[in-house]
């Protein structure tokens, strides 16, 4: 709450001895949604899902660079004589790169086209320079890994939820995305909208872009669950 402009929902770029400055930029958006969305798979709270959707459209209103990714800094930025953009990562990963795998992970858990076109958007603004130079750009060839092969994880409400959530949490694969169904109704698009628990037990879905396995409401099913959609 601290790095909120009360005034406009906006983010601060730094914080010291009390006291929020300067206007964030785009690293910052990408990093505070995506720990946002992690944040929503860890607990399954809305409101943190709620905070990442408004922070990644804040993205694409002030960011946008015109070719599909964005500029480091927003249009209105008061003191950027010429605004930068870049997808190389450092000793920290890039903006574009934290924002396409927010955008990512959005989609795998809405299933609304919007923000898989926008993580395109960036892969493809920056796919050329990272064909030449792939060590440069890990964060990117990591979103295209995940856009490409990731799995959602929906986990209806019932005895178990939490249980099966850890399980998914435990498996360690970075392109599976939990989300879960009892936070709010998955939309329509979801391959597991409609579906809930079995015999009053949570269920977990395992689902790619257009199905979803069996249900699982052990961890070991969500395991073979896993595994069969891998295969």
């Amino acid at each position: 709450a601290a790095m909120l402009d009360a005034g406009n929902g906006r983010l601060f770029h730094a914080w010291r001895a009390g006291q929020a400055k300067h206007a964030a930029m785009l690293e910052d958006y990408g990093a505070m949604a995506g720990a946002a969305i992690a944040l929503f798979e860890a607990t399954g709270i809305g409101g943190y899902l709620v905070r990442a959707t408004a922070w990644l459209e804040t993205l694409e209103r002030d960011f946008p660079d015109g070719a599909g990714g964005y500029f480091t800094a927003s249009a209105d930025a008061p003191d950027v004589p010429a605004r930068q953009r870049g997808a190389a990562d450092n000793a920290t990963p890039s903006g574009n790169g934290l924002s396409a795998d927010a955008l990512a992970r959005l989609w795998w858990i809405t299933f609304e086209d919007r923000w898989r076109l926008r993580a395109e958007g960036v892969l493809n603004a920056f796919g050329a320079e990272a064909r030449r130079n792939p060590a440069a750009h890990p964060w990117l060839l990591c979103t295209s890994d995940l856009l490409a092969n990731g799995l959602s994880v929906a986990i209806s409400a019932g005895a178990g939820a939490e249980a099966l959530a850890a399980a998914a949490t435990r498996l360690g694969d970075p392109a599976l995305v939990i989300t879960r169904a009892s936070a709010a109704p998955l939309p329509a698009g979801h391959p597991a909208s409609g579906k809930g628990p079995i015999a009053g037990r949570a269920a977990a879905y395992v689902c790619s872009a257009g199905t979803c396995q069996a249900p699982a409401t052990t961890a070991e099913a969500l395991a073979q669950a896993v595994g069969a959609a891998r295969r």
